[in-house]
This record gives structure tokens, C-alpha cells and sequence, in this order.
């Protein structure tokens, strides 16, 4: 593929801008054990840091490399193609610290078929069900989430079988009508502030 990977690459990847909270630096710390048990391992680390997080991103670059991981973490930097990219992986991580209101990067890479790996915080365990659609690891424990990956990549039945049911799952809970509901909500929350502060006439 244009990403330079081949078919017995075995593909992980996290995707989200670079800032602490995201948690690539556990992902890293992750893959550092995975690779010991996977061989053809290859990394994709798609987003990138706005000025304020660049030393973050230099923090990255240098602890792959101290991993030994250098040619094995690729940072893709901002794509606008990320569904190219999440059709690569054979997982995709899901590593933040916080809890996020919404996982829109894993309902699209569960919409894909692919088996993921999630932080156990936020809307995280509403949208994955431990070891049916998902795997879900506690926040910042890169050995929970080293040993996810491991137990994903090592058994291709599982990896497939958790995609299958990831994708049917949110076909029937965030169908099209959902996803454009959802936005419209987002939309008037943010737009209603706005309306509320009008003057009324009178």
C-alpha cells in the first residue's frame, strides 16, 4: 500500500492529535513489549501536536528510538484519508488518559471491521463490550495494553471475529441516523449557547 506495508506487516496503530492526555507515550511503552512477541511489527501513529505540544511530539520521536522501534513506528503527521489508514491496521489502540465524551476515531475503525484495544474510562466502555467487540484496558497501563494487543495479534480468528462483531454492533447502535442526530446535538449545543444570547425583542 502507499503507507510502504506489506501483507505479513502485522499493523497497530493509534490515531488522535499528539498531546499527554492522548497517550501515544503508552502506546509506545506498549509496543516496546509487543514487538519482542510479534514479529513484523509496524506502528502508525496518525495526528499531529499543535506548537504548544511539539517538545511532546520530540518525546515521541526519542522514545521510539530508545524503544530500538525507530523503523517500526511510522508518524504519519495529520491525514485527511484517515479510513485509507485505519483499513491498514489489524488494531487499533485507543491509549487516553482521560476520559473522552466521545470515541468517534473507534466507532469509525469498529465500522471498518477492526478489532480495537480501549481505555477503560470515558464513553469508551458504552461504545466497546469487553472481549466481544473490543478489548478494554486500564488507563495508562501499557502492559494491560501490550498484552491486548498480543492476545489479538496472536490469535487471527479472534482478531477477525472481534472485527465482525464490532462493525455489526455499531451498524445497529450508531447507525446514519444516529451519527447525524448526534451531530445536530453537538451542532445546538453549540449554537444554542449562541441563541441564548441574543437579545429578545419585545
Amino acid at each position: 500500500s502507499s503507507l510502504g506495508l506489506s501483507p505479513d506487516h502485522r499493523v497497530v496503530g493509534i490515531v488522535g492529535r499528539l498531546v499527554p492526555w492522548k497517550g501515544q507515550h503508552i502506546f509506545l511503552k506498549a509496543m516496546g513489549q509487543v514487538q519482542k512477541a510479534i514479529p513484523h511489527l509496524q506502528c502508525l501513529i496518525v495526528g499531529d501536536a499543535a506548537p504548544s505540544d511539539a517538545a511532546y511530539k520530540e518525546e515521541l520521536i526519542a522514545l521510539a528510538a530508545e524503544l530500538g522501534m525507530a523503523d517500526r513506528v511510522h508518524f504519519l503527521g495529520w491525514r485527511n484519508d484517515v479510513p485509507h489508514v485505519l483499513s491498514a491496521l489489524d488494531v487499533l489502540v485507543h491509549a487516553s488518559l482521560e476520559p473522552e465524551p466521545f470515541g468517534r476515531v473507534l466507532i469509525e475503525g469498529m465500522a471498518a471491521s477492526k478489532a480495537v484495544v480501549a481505555s477503560q474510562a470515558g464513553a469508551c466502555p458504552e461504545i466497546i463490550q469487553d472481549g466481544v467487540s473490543g478489548l478494554l484496558v486500564p488507563p495508562g497501563d501499557h502492559d494491560a495494553l501490550a498484552q491486548a494487543v498480543i492476545s489479538l495479534l496472536q490469535d487471527r480468528h479472534l482478531l477477525h471475529t472481534m472485527g465482525v462483531v464490532a462493525r455489526h454492533q455499531v451498524e445497529t447502535r450508531f447507525s446514519i441516523a444516529e451519527h447525524v442526530r448526534g451531530m445536530e446535538a453537538v451542532y445546538d449545543d453549540l449554537l444554542g449557547s449562541q441563541a441564548s444570547q441574543r437579545p429578545t425583542e419585545g
